[in-house]
């Protein structure tokens, strides 16, 4: 059995000019396949209908972490890297006790949102940073044992 926190995710943006940085991220969101369903009716549609199929795509990931010392330091050098630096997110599925267990899913693309926490003197919430990534269509699975 799998739970949601039961993941660690792994955020690692690799700059235009070859810096990378590797964040763990406590949530992730999206990152669902979707792919056209095209219909076709043989026979003058006397016949029963047909799913061909389609172009597949990934819906765009956020993953978040809270902002913190490990990020500070990075935060103008990732917000000029939105839209340019290469991005990869790894999601491995943990055991109870935190070992990584099962098939990792790790999807690749482009860094397209920096979204630094808001600002709220009353407010009593952790400060958390967001990322969009953009992936390419094809993702991978890689086996931890």
């Amino acid at each position: 059995m799998f739970r949601e926190d039961l993941y660690e995710v792994t955020l690692t943006i690799t700059g235009v000019e070859g810096t990378k940085l590797v964040l763990i991220c406590d949530k992730m969101s999206g990152g669902a396949a979707k792919a056209k369903d095209t219909k076709y009716r043989p026979a003058n549609g006397l016949a029963a209908e047909l799913s061909l199929g389609g172009p597949k795509s990934i819906d765009n990931i956020t993953v978040s972490r809270l902002y913190d010392t490990t990020v500070d330091p990075s935060i103008e050098w990732l917000i000029t890297q939105a839209g340019r630096a290469e991005a990869e997110v790894s999601k491995q599925p943990l055991d109870p006790n935190g070992k990584k267990k099962g098939h990792s899913i790790v999807y690749t693309g482009r860094l397209v949102d920096v979204t630094p926490p808001p600002t709220d003197s009353e407010s009593d919430k952790a400060a958390v940073i967001e990322f969009m990534v953009s992936p390419k269509s094809e993702i991978t699975s890689v086996n931890s044992a």
